[in-house]
């Protein structure tokens, strides 16, 4: 009988071991932010998704578009950048303020605290750094223009840019042409630079 109390005496302090380590090592999930309807090319819809595991109150979404030509935008507006997040997580951002919108081929959502006060994003080349620093989770999505040439590398999909006149960065003219720029059988970029009708491209 003594054997038999001794064993589960030694069996429940297995079990307490077990558990106390079970409650230390269990953390709080990281925030994450989910688009779950992105609108069409040329739609006039309003982006939407879901944040996991961020308090509405404490958290904000900050949402920016780039429009080809131009550049990086705050969205839905500089006076308001910032859309709320909903008690149940859900979040949505009108996208199709003014200019060429409609005409976005990326979407960025990122989580940020709701004191987030980064100066607005007008016509950026390339999203600052500093935006993403501060978010705690982010999203970022392309959708392909109808017009534009599409390829595929790495596991993403790139728009291959093209210009008539020299733009940035350099400036610089851009084609879109196949030998310009192609994955090769072995799913290797080549990117060359042709000269075409005395301009280097």
């Amino acid at each position: 009988m003594r054997v038999w109390l001794g064993s589960i005496k030694i069996a429940w302090k297995y079990l307490a071991t077990l558990v106390t380590g079970f409650a230390i090592s269990c953390v709080a999930a990281a925030p994450s932010i989910i688009i779950t309807n992105q609108p069409a090319y040329g739609s006039t819809s309003d982006v939407a998704g879901v944040v996991l595991n961020a308090t509405p109150g404490a958290y904000a979404v900050a949402v920016f578009i780039y429009v080809p030509g131009y550049g990086w935008v705050s969205k839905p507006t500089c006076a308001q950048p910032l859309s709320a997040i909903q008690s149940n997580g859900n979040w949505s951002a009108d996208i199709t303020t003014g200019g060429a919108d409609t005409n976005a081929t990326r979407i960025a959502a990122l989580v940020v605290s709701t004191n987030y006060n980064e100066p607005c994003v007008l016509g950026a080349t390339f999203l600052p750094s500093n935006v993403f620093a501060r978010a705690v989770a982010s999203a970022v999505v392309t959708r392909q223009s109808p017009g534009l040439r599409w390829l595929s590398f790495s596991g993403y999909d790139w728009w291959v840019k093209t210009s008539s006149g020299p733009v940035g960065p350099g400036p610089n003219y851009f084609s879109d042409r196949t030998n310009n720029v192609w994955v090769d059988a072995i799913c290797q970029l080549i990117v060359r630079i042709t000269s075409r009708s005395n301009q280097w491209q």
